[in-house]
């Protein structure tokens, strides 16, 4: 069956649509079956070997979908950060270069 696609590419989108979930299945095939337009919908299934409704389906979930951009992560997830210890060498060093400037072509500190 080599209506628009070649015969290595479609192995390997049937390959690809085993290894996904249901959903996502459903979802696969509405997106190419709308890529082919008219008789998509019936190529994209005996290809994949999957009902007509079930692209239908998808199509319907694809223009549901809601565009989610908060991410996975929730706020304030994450390893936390801890203040550095302010110990005597940090102490020292602050002080010190906070009242110096340091000249790159002298390779020196100016006070």
């Amino acid at each position: 069956m080599s209506f628009p696609y070649k015969e290595n590419i479609e192995k390997s989108m049937k390959k690809f649509y085993d290894s996904l979930c249901e959903k996502n299945k459903r979802r696969y095939a509405a997106i190419e079956s709308e890529k082919l337009s008219h008789g998509g919908v019936n190529y994209i299934s005996a290809l994949l070997e999957c009902d007509p409704k079930t692209i239908r389906q998808g199509k319907k979930e694809l223009t549901e979908l809601e565009l989610d951009i908060t991410g996975i992560r929730q706020p304030g997830g994450g390893r936390k950060k801890r203040p550095l210890p302010l110990n005597t060498w940090n102490r020292s060093r602050l002080f010190r270069y906070s009242s110096t400037a340091y000249s790159r072509q002298s390779n020196e500190f100016i006070y």
